[in-house]
């Protein structure tokens, strides 16, 4: 709310652009980000976990633009699938051009980082488990716990090496629940959006795609 107050107050004429991404696939990314903030627990355990609860409302699409369309009547909102990027990166750009009227020319839209793999991951969160191991016996600012912490940092640092020597492919899966619930918007909204969702896997979000 308190960002959707901050746009309505601007002095400026604006147009509101949603890039939206396939549930499964922004919380498997989202959880390789937490990975390097130092979380520890697996895939499944943060996933349902209470202070995970509010991220799972937001990406709830339909009922997120719907609070949108609400506050923003006069406003048209517009949604675009972050898979549409990844597909066609010059559509996609020419789509944000015709929505704000202006052309938008961007030199290189190549993919500028890579998913880390899933042993890459066990290997960060191993290594986020023995920190805090270190930090129980010796305390935040020991000696063993800032050398540790400095050699961690270098090797987050190193993702496309870690992910050429721990090569495996991220097949995380949603819990069942979670899933349906939002198969089940995903599918309501696909019906005012003019981009196919089912043809990126928003309406069967635990196929191996």
């Amino acid at each position: 709310k308190k960002v959707m107050n901050n746009l309505r107050d601007l002095p400026i004429d604006f147009e509101i652009i949603m890039i939206i991404r396939n549930q499964r696939s922004w919380l498997i990314s989202w959880y390789q980000e937490r990975i390097k903030r130092l979380e520890t627990r697996n895939f499944n355990k943060w996933l349902t976990s209470k202070d995970t609860k509010n991220t799972l409302e937001v990406i709830n699409y339909f009922r997120t633009i719907n609070l949108w369309r609400k506050f923003f009547k006069n406003k048209k909102i517009t949604i675009i699938p972050f898979e549409k990027l990844k597909k066609d990166p010059d559509k996609f750009i020419k789509e944000i051009s015709k929505i704000l009227k202006t052309k938008i020319k961007i030199d290189d839209t190549s993919i500028v980082k890579s998913s880390i793999s899933k042993r890459g991951i066990i290997f960060k969160r191993n290594m986020n488990i023995l920190g805090g191991m270190i930090v129980s016996l010796f305390g935040k600012s020991s000696f063993p716990f800032t050398f540790f912490w400095k050699i961690n940092k270098k090797l987050l640092s190193l993702d496309f090496l870690i992910s050429k020597l721990f090569k495996s492919k991220i097949n995380y899966s949603l819990d069942s629940r979670i899933a349906r619930e939002y198969e089940k918007n995903n599918k309501l909204l696909d019906k005012h959006n003019k981009f196919n969702l089912k043809e990126y896997g928003y309406f069967n979000l635990n196929s191996k795609r």
